[in-house]
């Protein structure tokens, strides 16, 4: 009961989470839409303010959202990792609400008012946190989405990577590479968040990515389990292992899959015939 219970918390984590990076996506892309379209300078530096105190969060829940689902444990029981997580972005919004240091005053373009860049510091370092933490969120989904078996965590896994990979790249080119080369082009990272509601509703709708079903508990705790573990066939022959007991053999599972009982648990190595 109690790790059906800890499996239950995990996915409403994963819902809070993902439901905060949502949340701060619609007040930046309503903020980015109110300046580009304002009236007059006063307006744009007080919707350019106003995206301030959202624009770094997104891509904070975003990763913590990908080390939950990637099952990251040791990461996200460590404090240092949430603090150096979420620390990096209530500093960089209370900076840039206060201050014109990372996002610049606000200046007109073909398209309407947008911000400039700033020669500061800490607008390259923000940049570099921004850079570096999308990278490596979207290095751990594509990881994991080659390492977990084939199944329906694969399937989710490969619509989570499609899902971030258009916001994340596109940010980083729009917002980031091309400004800091002299080329402006409307900002496109909150507008390519259709891209990822598209993908992870469909993996919400198709493989019930953030549902938790009985058989969705039952996988979770045998590939947990700190004790080796067996499904043999009414032959005993062996129909599914799990993680513990692959690292204990040193076989993976499809070398075990379909070998009898006895001859696994047999004195001699070479009784697998691999």
């Amino acid at each position: 009961m109690g790790i059906v219970i800890f499996y239950q918390n995990k996915h409403r984590i994963l819902n809070i989470v993902f439901g905060c990076s949502c949340f701060f996506v619609s007040l930046w892309s309503f903020s980015e839409f109110m300046y580009r379209q304002a009236g007059s300078y006063a307006t744009a530096s007080f919707w350019i303010k106003a995206r301030a105190l959202a624009w770094t969060y997104p891509l904070a829940f975003l990763f913590h959202f990908i080390l939950i689902f990637t099952k990251k444990t040791k990461w996200l029981e460590s404090k240092k990792t949430l603090f150096l997580l979420y620390g990096p972005a209530v500093l960089f919004s209370a900076v840039d609400v206060a201050t014109y240091s990372i996002t610049g005053r606000p200046v007109m373009k073909p398209w309407g008012y947008t911000y400039s860049i700033p020669d500061s510091w800490i607008n390259w370092l923000c940049n570099g946190w921004t850079v570096l933490l999308g990278i490596l969120a979207l290095i751990l989904a594509l990881r994991y989405h080659i390492l977990v078996p084939d199944g329906k965590k694969k399937k989710q896994a490969k619509y989570i990577v499609l899902g971030i990979s258009l916001p994340i790249l596109s940010g980083i080119l729009s917002e980031i590479v091309l400004p800091e080369l002299g080329i402006r082009i409307p900002e496109l990272t909150s507008v390519s968040m259709t891209w990822l509601a598209l993908f992870i509703g469909y993996a919400v709708w198709k493989y019930e990515l953030f549902a938790i079903s009985p058989a969705l508990a039952a996988e979770n705790i045998i590939a947990t389990m700190n004790e080796m573990l067996f499904l043999l066939s009414p032959e005993g022959k062996i129909i599914r292992t799990n993680r513990k007991s692959q690292e204990v053999l040193g076989y993976k599972e499809n070398e075990l899959v379909g070998k009898a009982m006895n001859v696994v648990m047999s004195d001699e190595p070479a009784g697998l015939g691999l």
